[in-house]
């Protein structure tokens, strides 16, 4: 069972990831960040608690066990107890579901450390039981996760993060298989600038697309709720963002 740590979260929110030790954790996940400094190999880890089906974002190390890319191919990697979240499952093994990130390096000549996506894989097709599937959240990225005020830009100059999302984005991934979606997606050049931007702001690990993927719910500026009743086509041309009211 790991500690509480309540004094940290009721103070910064929801973390990014926990590390081994159940330490919660802001800035996005890097292997040097682990607990165990002189580990040689680093996992992030999706896991979910036995009892509640909470999922978590967890690192683990090999600085006390077996190989984790041996433990990682024959689908035994296991982190133990999920993160303390006052949950009767504290005191349970997790559900081990996915390699999110694999990181390795060679101690003995201090190399710094590669990331091998092979490794990256999923630990469990299908929803433990007890532990129900997430729904899909898609959110799209300008003018719902990046500021869109001053509009358009150019292909790798992205706004601000709007106020209230990182730590938005950092619940949801709790609850909802987030999703960000973007035209910009579409192009290599932009889709790795938008990857760049949201590790560097603190955006948890999500999948970006320019297709809209079947989801329970979308959260887009550019959009209306639909009540079964028909708007007049020219009312529609009155439409304005969010950020354009406010011009």
């Amino acid at each position: 069972m790991h500690q509480d740590y309540h004094d940290i979260t009721s103070r910064l929110g929801s973390p990014v990831w926990f590390d081994e030790c159940g330490v919660p954790r802001y800035d996005p996940f890097a292997p040097g960040m682990c607990n165990d400094i002189y580990a040689d190999e680093a996992v992030l880890l999706e896991i979910a608690c036995q009892r509640c089906g909470a999922r978590f974002h967890v690192s683990d190390t090999n600085r006390w066990g077996p190989s984790i890319r041996e433990a990682i191919v024959d689908k035994a990697i296991h982190y133990g107890d999920p993160p303390h979240h006052d949950c009767i499952g504290d005191t349970m093994n997790c559900e081990d579901l996915q390699v999110l990130e694999y990181w390795y390096r060679d101690q003995s000549t201090q190399h710094a450390w590669t990331r091998d996506r092979t490794l990256e894989i999923v630990l469990q097709e299908e929803a433990p039981e007890g532990v129900m599937p997430k729904p899909t959240l898609l959110l799209d990225f300008d003018g719902v996760l990046s500021d869109y005020h001053a509009g358009w830009q150019g292909p790798n100059k992205l706004g601000a993060p709007v106020p209230g999302a990182v730590d938005f984005v950092r619940r949801a991934v709790q609850v909802f298989d987030v999703v960000v979606f973007s035209s910009r997606a579409r192009y290599e050049e932009m889709l790795l600038a938008m990857r760049a931007w949201l590790a560097r702001h603190g955006f948890p690990p999500m999948p970006v697309t320019a297709t809209k993927p079947p989801a329970f719910l979308t959260l887009d500026d550019r959009a209306l709720l639909f009540t079964g009743v028909w708007p007049q086509p020219e009312d529609l041309l009155r439409f304005r963002a969010w950020y354009e009211e406010e011009a």
